[in-house]
């Protein structure tokens, strides 16, 4: 009798540690989601940030390339035109030529990251690389 009894307390034990460990499980994997969406987020503001700079300055050095070219042409549409070619020539190739490399290279990079965030959030992260993180 004594016997039955603690084999159903056991059992309720292994049901119980089982139901937490499952809910554990769900807890480390919203953080763990929640930590790469915030990772990302920053990461992609911040990269957003200096393109929207770089293109900014990108553009007034466009601008005043093509006013030089004005200036040496003695015409203003002209110097703005050939300015305005290497941009028509580079749009014609990325539409009618479609560099394979390229598209191959930016697939790529993207199944990379993805594979590398389902390892990371299945756990198979590798435990050293994990306590240099924490500085341990």
């Amino acid at each position: 009798m004594e016997t039955e009894h603690q084999v159903h307390t056991g059992f309720r034990n292994i049901k119980n540690d089982a139901k937490e460990y499952v809910e554990k499980r769900i807890q480390l994997l919203i953080m763990t989601i929640g930590e790469k969406v915030a990772t990302t987020v920053a990461d992609t503001a911040q990269k957003a940030t200096g393109a929207i700079v770089l293109l900014s300055g990108v553009w007034f050095a466009w601008f005043a390339l093509c006013f030089f070219l004005s200036d040496l042409v003695g015409n203003l549409g002209l110097g703005f035109l050939l300015g305005a070619l290497p941009l028509l020539l580079m749009g014609v190739i990325f539409l009618k030529l479609r560099p394979r490399s390229f598209t191959r290279n930016i697939q790529a990079s993207i199944k990379k990251e993805i594979l590398s965030s389902l390892d990371s959030m299945n756990g198979h992260d590798n435990v050293e690389e994990e306590s240099r993180r924490h500085g341990r």
